[in-house]
């Protein structure tokens, strides 16, 4: 029992820690309306969302190799926070597209990898356990419920400049508590015994499995970084960044064009306030669901249910004839992007395991956060002004269905996946 109540109380800060953060992040709901009242159209707005992501395909990458090599998780992490404060506040001071294009490309290097070493550290810090990591991104869910409704309250009164100081204070409190983290070991560091102090990390080969054995290790610890080219290069691990391309494109798309949507459905502040309430009320049921479901539930399920239920979510953003069905699609944010998340970062961390756990999750965000999100916005902002808003929902569906195909064929035999 002791024990126990140590391990929660050791988990406190990186609850705190993704409750700030996403309460910081409540303001980004606001962001593309603040670029709106400059007077930016659909396309402008798409790009300054789509462009910066794509700075994230060299930052993430670099910023985990940078954090495993050192074992300075925590130092990293901090130096992220001050630059993402810093260069989001400078958003005040441009009024030009090219101007507002530089300082969010600037700004996504530091903020781009922030999600990503914290799901590293955390990950570290818990084993891999997918029932606790749930259990601790529950306080993400819950950021987001404490921070949008009373926002949304607040910008009906206040000018929606307000969500950059807003922002930076969240991100200041977030820097306070990284020091209770504790460090992850260094990758390369050796514990005298000559292997990594992290534990090795064995895939299995499919076709050895079928062949009747028990599959030979295709690498180990030491050879991590040779091992994520490998997984990249191999054929079902390939399928399942095409499903997270796919899914995520659609959920980037859908979910940063809806506050437009919303308001071009009559829609306030306060309406949209409340959208994202309920989907961050619906996060908070998603992670207690999963958080009582142990490994045997695989994550190749989770990930195909994620994508039908998305596909579900935007069929009825595309039927809903009035404020209260696009309002009640946000019921669902809990069954698709929570399922999603946590099956697909499980994945990725079973696949190395804990020698490269930050390089790996940059490969998934690579993919699931860079460049998805880059063809969401900006295919969102052209599909809008070319097709409407309500164009960019057909495209999230039949993306959402393409998904699940293609998730449907991942069959890599790893230890602790699937």
């Amino acid at each position: 029992m002791a024990e126990r109540t140590s391990g929660r109380q050791g988990l406190r800060p990186y609850k705190l820690f993704y409750f700030f953060l996403n309460f910081g992040l409540a303001t980004h709901v606001y962001l593309n309306l603040y670029f709106k009242e400059l007077g930016l159209n659909g396309t402008q707005i798409g790009m300054l969302r789509a462009v910066g992501p794509l700075v994230m395909l060299a930052s993430q990458p670099m910023w985990g190799l940078v954090a495993d090599l050192t074992g300075k998780h925590r130092r990293v992490l901090k130096a992220l926070l001050i630059g993402a404060s810093a260069t989001f506040l400078l958003v005040l001071a441009a009024r030009g597209f090219l101007a507002l294009l530089v300082i969010m490309l600037a700004y996504s290097v530091f903020f781009g990898s922030i999600t990503m070493m914290t799901d590293s550290i955390t990950l570290s810090r818990i084993s891999g356990d997918q029932q606790a990591f749930s259990k601790v991104r529950l306080w993400w869910a819950l950021g987001a419920v404490f921070g949008t409704l009373p926002l949304g309250y607040l910008l009906e009164r206040l000018p929606l400049a307000s969500i950059f100081p807003i922002y930076a204070l969240c991100m200041m409190v977030g820097f306070g508590l990284v020091s209770a983290f504790q460090e992850q070991k260094a990758g390369l560091k050796d514990d005298g015994g000559g292997r990594s102090g992290a534990r090795q990390c064995k895939v299995e080969s499919h076709a050895a499995d079928r062949g009747g054995g028990k599959g030979r290790p295709v690498w180990r610890g030491q050879e991590g970084l040779r091992g994520v080219a490998v997984l990249i290069g191999s054929r079902p691990f390939a399928r399942f960044l095409l499903g997270v391309l796919l899914l995520q494109a659609a959920y980037f798309g859908g979910d940063n064009f809806y506050p437009l949507y919303i308001a071009a459905s009559g829609g306030s502040n306060t309406v949209l306030a409340i959208s994202y309430t309920i989907g961050g009320i619906s996060e908070i049921l998603g992670y207690r669901w999963l958080s009582r479901w142990d490994s045997a539930f695989r994550n190749r399920r989770l990930l195909i249910l994620s994508a039908l239920l998305f596909a579900l979510r935007w069929l009825i953003c595309l039927a809903s004839q009035s404020l209260f069905g696009l309002v009640a699609s946000q019921v669902l944010q809990g069954a698709t992007f929570t399922l999603f998340y946590v099956a697909s970062a499980t994945y990725v961390r079973a696949t190395v395991g804990e020698r490269f756990c930050a390089t790996a999750q940059s490969v998934l965000w690579a993919v699931g956060f860079a460049i998805a999100p880059a063809l969401g916005n900006w295919g969102g902002g052209v599909i809008a002004d070319l097709f409407g808003l309500r164009a960019i929902y057909y495209f999230a569906l039949f993306a959402a269905l393409g998904a699940g195909i293609s998730f449907s064929g991942v069959r890599y035999r790893i230890k602790g996946a699937f």
